[in-house]
């Protein structure tokens, strides 16, 4: 058995079944606004980029 596997979702319904099936405790949400908030770092705000490109090979 794999230690691991792709993480290959179409959508947010394969990622949840996946998560049932696993048995996992995991709380998705669907409201992703918080995302577009900016970010407090000291005195200085910035834009939150939730867009980052993954690391490592696709």
């Amino acid at each position: 058995m794999a230690l691991f596997s792709k993480f290959n979702f179409k959508n947010l319904k394969e990622l949840k079944e996946k998560i049932a099936e696993l048995k996992l405790d995991i709380e998705l949400i669907e409201d992703l606004r918080p995302l577009a908030r900016k970010v407090k770092i000291g005195s200085r705000e910035l834009p939150n980029f939730p867009g980052h490109p993954p690391h490592g090979r696709m």
